[in-house]
């Protein structure tokens, strides 16, 4: 697994759940959601539902993270 990438220092969030209701942009605000739910504390996996990001949007990667049969 890589490194995580560092949350940045001059946001945090309740600024991202501010601009979150701001902009009319849906697919912006999800991101924005799930970015101010990590800084809370959220899982990745919890983050990416707040996002908008379900297994089936990505269809090889659930056969490529399925447990081989023994």
């Amino acid at each position: 697994m890589s490194a995580p990438i560092p949350l940045r220092r001059d946001f945090d969030a309740s600024q991202l759940r501010s601009l979150a209701r701001r902009t009319n942009d849906g697919p912006q605000a999800r991101r924005l959601l799930a970015l101010a739910a990590i800084y809370d504390g959220a899982t990745r996996t919890e983050a990416a539902k707040i996002g908008g990001h379900r297994a089936s949007d990505h269809p090889g990667l659930g056969v490529a993270l399925q447990r081989p049969r023994a």
